[in-house]
């Protein structure tokens, strides 16, 4: 009896364990088959599948630095608002709810049965206990939880109790689902249930592959319904046939959104267009002019598979019959189609682009399109000209300066033009034409395609635009298909396309909106897919345009004060100015280079305006530190010049011209400590002793005239030089002194009989020379020793004023060395004050920052000139370029290698 009964509660307890262990593993089965896709309604337009939520979170939350103006639009800031909530919940802190936001899940997007844009969450548990773990953490949720028992456990939710927003959420089959949406719970229960998510769409069955990304999140979007899903936004009318999908991994840098991944095209969708032709690396941004503020361009190898792609794309939209018909009466005319004619000419890129226009929020359009020659292009145009009857002579000639002059003509066929290329681009603007090189610009006004033309004279094109260089390259190097729109610019260019009442951002979003660049979309053709990528960039302080007459793109950076010199031909003026890479230019009145010359190195003097053949003709004469060069306004070297120099020089050479007879005298100073006297020929002059002096001449000679005295003047490190026009010393100053290294003599009294010469020392004193007797006197004028420059104004006067520029400060001083004006300035400047002279009493002083890429122009009265400081970074130059001129013109150099021209009233 015992052992039968020992028998029973054997088998007793091993039921038990059975019964336990079955119990326990099923609480703890893993669910299988549940992908949070297979949980997503066909219906979606976008959806979101986050792949690593913290990451994601973390970059949204804290890591981006544009979180601020994104803030302003409330979209976004409910969504950061929820990411805080979410962190500071009770409920959405423990587990299972925090494992389940730890881990990959979905947010689509769908427009409901109602018309209204709805959102659901979609994520998969991992075992039937995180089901029942899940069920009682809802049900300490107490008021604010409505449970309803139903398919599976509904609970609707409220903003209490520790729960961020009113939802209704859904426990079914191992998934969980949110949404505001009554609709979309049920939709999405209904894809599982009867496997028709969006996932077992033929198109989306790749999605159903799980495969490892390291990307935060991925974002489908699905363009079939994104139509219906903006339609109440903005109109769309290529949305719908765009492509079938994109997936694209998403990337949130602290500045940046970068999207890449693949287009999946279909049958007649825009994107296939562009499937299995070769990439390449588009040139258009070289012609397109830095004003771009909108671009939508093609660029590709394969010319006849395009046009083939292109015309069964047309082949499936509306505009397919009014385009056949329009093609069937340009074939009767010129024997030949539309399409065979023009892609016989054109190579390979097109591009549209929207430029600002004169006046503020105007755009102009233009047309551009690469060609095989202009010659070529232009035959063929003149020959549907000539067919229809019309003029081929131009109908207007674009004048950019006196020397440089475009043809315009008015386009042919402009009817099967426009329907034509319509489909490709948001307008087609045709009504004229002109060629730049190789290059065939469309537009319906003179000024827009005037701006393409002077922007490459200028050099100013896209390509050289400082923000979108960074921006592009962003992207590929090739493409087949680019957008590119200035963030700043897209609600003005969107015109009536844009619902006002929805998208109508307040001033202080469209602040938000100006503190980023651009948003760019490519079509790179890989394979047999379409390579896509999407980036937008954060550049919060970027410089405004400078407010300029004209901007010329040099090869580097300006480094000298941009001279103005006459043109002996037009009396106008002309900018010669040299860069980094030791480059020479000329350079009109409007801007355009008229030569480039590649030097051995810096000029180290002023550029001087000699007559060399004495015939009313100008020539430039400077140095090196090896040579002494004399151009002549075309850029070619006068008779034996350049002439090499036996030592290199160390200071700028200096031109005299005693009896204003046109003989020059050339004065510069060498290393081997001599000056040396070339005649205008090149040739040592004989009848100068060539001096010799102790140290290292670094500022160029002076010459003056007193009481009919000459006085060559200069100095080393160590005594001051005055000497005869044979090289003898004419005098020697009673005290020793070490002049300022920058600062020049200036002669006092010139016309008394007490002249002197006036400097300042390196310790900040005024230095005073007395002609012809040299005695001298120094005065302190600086409290302590710093880098300065010294200029005498009004030297004529019997009450002499001094200007002395500090690298904070500068100072007016009076006939007593008293301070009569002072202004100190809030970044550095350089100790170079230069001095413009308005009229007889009205004298400026202008200056260059350091460091804060400003200039400025100070009255006498302290007062900064109404305008400045403006943007700029090196010394300036004031003048009229053209003779008819009543309004001054600055030149001076810019960022990114670009000279300047302001105007100044």
């Amino acid at each position: 009896m015992p052992g039968k009964q020992l028998t029973i509660a054997g088998i007793v307890l091993l039921c038990a364990v059975i019964v336990a262990s079955v119990l326990y593993l099923h609480k703890n089965q893993q669910l299988e088959n549940t992908a949070p896709i297979l949980a997503v309604p066909q219906g979606t337009a976008i959806m979101v599948k986050v792949n690593k939520p913290e990451e994601l979170k973390k970059a949204l939350a804290t890591e981006t630095e544009f979180k601020t103006e994104l803030n302003r639009f409330e979209t976004f800031k409910s969504l950061t608002t929820l990411i805080s909530d979410l962190d500071s919940s009770t409920f959405f802190s423990t587990s299972p709810v925090s494992d389940i936001l730890k881990r990959p899940f979905i947010i689509s997007f769908y427009t409901d049965s109602t018309i209204t844009r709805e959102w659901l969450f979609s994520s998969a548990l991992k075992s039937r206990s995180e089901i029942t773990e899940l069920k009682r953490a809802f049900e300490h949720l107490g008021k604010s939880a409505i449970i309803k028992a139903a398919s599976g456990l509904t609970v609707q939710v409220s903003k209490d109790g520790g729960w961020p927003l009113d939802a209704r959420m859904a426990l079914y089959n191992g998934y969980v689902l949110v949404s505001p949406s009554a609709e979309l719970i049920e939709q999405a229960i209904s894809a599982i249930n009867k496997k028709q998510s969006l996932a077992h769409l033929p198109d989306f069955s790749r999605l159903l592959v799980e495969k490892p990304s390291g990307s935060m999140a991925t974002v489908v979007v699905n363009y079939s319904r994104l139509d219906d899903y903006v339609k109440d936004l903005f109109k769309t009318p290529l949305l719908s046939r765009f492509a079938n999908s994109s997936e694209l991994d998403l990337d949130v840098r602290k500045d940046a959104i970068y999207l890449n991944g693949f287009t999946y095209d279909k049958s007649g969708s825009f994107a296939s267009i562009f499937k299995g032709i070769e990439a390449q690396k588009p040139e258009l941004i070289n012609i397109l002019p830095s004003e771009t503020r909108f671009m939508a361009g093609y660029s590709m190898v394969a010319n006849s598979h395009f046009r083939d792609n292109l015309n069964t794309f047309i082949a499936e939209t509306e505009r397919h019959a009014k385009i056949k018909e329009l093609n069937e009466k340009f074939t009767a005319r010129h024997k030949s189609p539309f399409d065979e004619m023009f892609f016989s000419v054109v190579d390979g890129e097109g591009a549209f682009a929207y430029l600002s226009g004169s006046s503020a929020n105007s755009y102009l359009p233009v047309l551009v399109f690469k060609t095989t020659g202009e010659a070529r292009t232009l035959e063929m145009m003149e020959e549907l000209m000539r067919n229809n009857g019309q003029s081929t002579e131009p109908v207007e000639w674009i004048r950019l300066d006196d020397d440089t002059r475009f043809p315009m003509y008015n386009t042919p066929e402009t009817a099967i033009f426009k329907a034509y290329w319509s489909t490709l681009f948001p307008e087609v603007p045709a009504r004229y034409f002109a060629f730049y090189r190789n290059y065939i610009i469309f537009g319906d006004q003179q000024e827009a395609i005037s701006q393409v033309l002077y922007s490459n004279i200028l050099n100013k094109t896209l390509s050289t635009h400082p923000y979108y260089s960074t921006f592009a390259e962003n992207f590929s190097y090739r493409e087949n298909f680019f957008i590119f729109c200035e963030i700043a610019h897209i609600l003005n260019l969107s015109g009536d396309n844009i619902n006002r009442k929805q998208l109508n951002p307040t001033n202080e979003q469209r602040n938000a909106l100006n503190n980023f660049y651009a948003v760019g979309l490519q079509f790179s053709s890989a394979s047999n897919l379409v390579y896509t990528s999407v980036y937008a960039n954060y550049t919060p302080h970027r410089d405004k345009e400078p407010r300029t007459i004209w901007q010329s793109r040099l090869d580097s950076t300006i480094v000298s004060k941009p001279a103005l010199v006459d043109n002996h031909n037009t009396g106008e003026k002309e900018i010669l100015v040299q860069d980094k890479k030791n480059n020479l230019y000329l350079i009109n009145s409007m801007g355009r280079i008229l030569w480039k010359r590649t030097l051995d190195g810096p000029v180290l003097s002023d550029f001087y305006q000699i007559d060399y053949y004495k015939n009313n003709k100008i020539q430039y004469l400077f140095n090196t530190a090896d040579k002494i060069y004399i151009l002549d306004r075309n850029g070619n070297h006068v008779a034996r010049f350049p002439v090499s120099l036996p030592a290199k020089a160390t200071n700028g050479l200096n031109v005299f011209d005693y009896d204003n007879d046109k003989e020059y005298r050339i004065f510069i100073a060498l290393e081997d400590k001599r000056v040396y006297l070339y005649d205008k020929t090149g040739n040592i002059n004989p009848g100068w002793s060539q001096p010799r002096y102790e140290g290292t001449v670094t500022q160029t000679l002076q010459h003056f005239s007193a009481q009919g005295k000459d006085y060559i003047v200069f100095s080393d490190e160590y005594r001051n030089y005055i000497l005869d026009r044979r090289g003898d010393e004419r005098t020697r100053p009673s005290q020793n002194f070490t002049r300022n290294g920058n600062s020049p003599f200036f002669m006092r009294g010139r016309t008394g009989d007490k002249p002197s010469l006036v400097t300042t020392t390196q310790g900040g004193e005024l230095a005073v020379i007395e002609l012809p007797s040299g005695n001298t006197s120094l005065k302190p004028l600086l409290s302590a020793t710093t880098p300065h420059h010294f200029v005498l104004i009004n030297e004529n006067s019997p009450s002499p004023e001094y200007i002395i520029t500090t690298e904070k400060s500068l100072i007016l001083y009076d006939k007593n060395l008293k301070e009569a004006m002072r202004v100190d300035f809030e970044n550095e400047i350089f100790p170079m004050a230069d001095i413009y002279r308005f009229s007889n009493t009205d004298v400026k002083f202008g200056v260059v920052e350091k460091t804060g890429g400003r200039i400025h122009l100070i009255n006498r009265d302290g007062s900064h000139y109404r305008g400045f400081p403006l943007k700029a970074v090196s010394r300036f130059s004031i003048g009229f370029l053209k003779s008819s001129a009543y309004r001054f013109n600055l030149i001076t150099g810019g960022d990114f290698n670009y000279l300047y021209n302001y105007r100044v009233e």
